[in-house]
């Protein structure tokens, strides 16, 4: 078993949709990216590693923990200089770089990572002919690219960031005429079930399991499986397989997001609901000072304050509809609040039953 450290900034960029960032921690986006990362880790142990479009630095950073030196490269100043302030170690450094133009030496890396990169850039040849110019003769490329025909079907939103998307078929054939060796693999998050043999190294399964917010166990079988299952006969040979279920509802992501949701509401239900008054009260002063001064001045200035009044009680009225409306919003959400927490509680019931061995209610 191997544990494996997972930090993220302290402070998290934005996300945008352009790159993955710590703000999505802990969701089906992160799942995706940092799976990539933690295998990508086998390949670079005392070796010489470039991530290209590095992003926020998480990934650089995971691969650092086994690399000889890493190297994270991203176009955007704003990104590198978050990454080399919450990432950068003694074997870690950021540089601002363009992947058509890669600011690293003639064959000079071990391993370039390359995670969702390809399709961010339209001139793909030369980002390739880059790639092999700065990796050594043996040198390995790990490379990512999402699915155009899944992953921006009809059914589906397109990435504004996405200028030139490949599909599968052609990801794999320009892979192919630019490298004597490729090996493709497909990715998917899920929920659902895996089985998987016991006591077959043929397999090759690797299987990184998360423990805690930051930390990953790493095995090459399912260290936590509840279930045991065996097929037996009589005759010369058991067929053996790795088989998948997957849910397409995903049902624990939405639960996760469904609480994080109720949370966030509850809290800004709370926070909200001494505001309305705070700020009418706030209101009330000025509107006294006002009429202070209006009691005082000299003819002149009477009608130029009066207009002032006209004005502030105007402005006040749009307020009081300002704030009838925030009142029912925070309303809604306290009652959205409810019903989330009621239906949380529906399903947590139906688990335990379940797990109690009864029918379903």
């Amino acid at each position: 078993m191997d544990k494996i450290y997972i930090k993220y900034a302290d402070q998290a960029m934005p996300f945008t949709g352009e790159r993955f960032t710590s703000l999505l921690a802990h969701s089906q986006i992160e799942a995706e990216h940092v799976h990539r990362y933690l295998l990508a880790r086998k390949f670079c142990e005392n070796k010489s590693v470039l991530d290209i479009a590095c992003g926020e630095g998480y990934g650089s950073w995971i691969l650092s923990k086994v690399a000889n030196s890493v190297l994270g490269v991203d176009v955007d100043a704003a990104t590198i200089k978050h990454a080399d302030t919450f990432y950068k170690q003694n074997n870690l450094h950021f540089m601002i770089g363009d992947a058509r133009k890669i600011p690293c030496q003639d064959h000079s890396i071990d391993v370039v990572v390359s995670f969702e990169t390809i399709e961010h850039i339209c001139e793909h040849n030369i980002f390739i002919s880059e790639l092999k110019r700065v990796l050594k003769s043996n040198g390995t490329l790990i490379i990512s690219s999402p699915d155009c025909n899944v992953y921006s079907s009809d059914d589906k939103t397109n990435n504004p960031y996405h200028l030139k998307e490949l599909s599968k078929d052609e990801f794999l054939e320009f892979l192919s005429n630019n490298f004597l060796n490729v090996a493709q693999f497909s990715q998917q998050a899920l929920i659902g079930s895996l089985i998987v043999p016991d006591n077959n190294t043929s397999s090759n399964l690797i299987v990184f399991e998360r423990k805690s917010i930051d930390i990953v166990e790493e095995h090459n079988h399912l260290a936590s499986s509840p279930y045991s299952l065996i097929i037996a006969s009589d005759s010369d040979s058991i067929p053996v397989f790795t088989s998948a279920f997957i849910e397409i509802s995903e049902y624990g992501f939405i639960m996760s997001e469904h609480k994080t949701l109720m949370s966030n509401a509850k809290r800004q239900a709370e926070n909200a609901d001494f505001e309305p008054s705070n700020l009418l009260n706030q209101f009330s002063e000025v509107r006294q000072k006002i009429h202070d001064i209006y009691t005082q001045p000299d003819k002149s200035d009477r009608q130029i304050i009066s207009d002032l009044s006209n004005l502030f009680l105007e402005s006040e009225k749009i307020y009081q509809a300002r704030v009838r409306e925030i009142q029912n919003s925070i309303d809604a959400i306290k009652r959205t609040s409810n019903d989330r927490a009621g239906a949380i509680l529906h399903l947590e019931g139906v688990i335990k039953t379940m797990k109690e061995g009864n029918d379903l209610p």
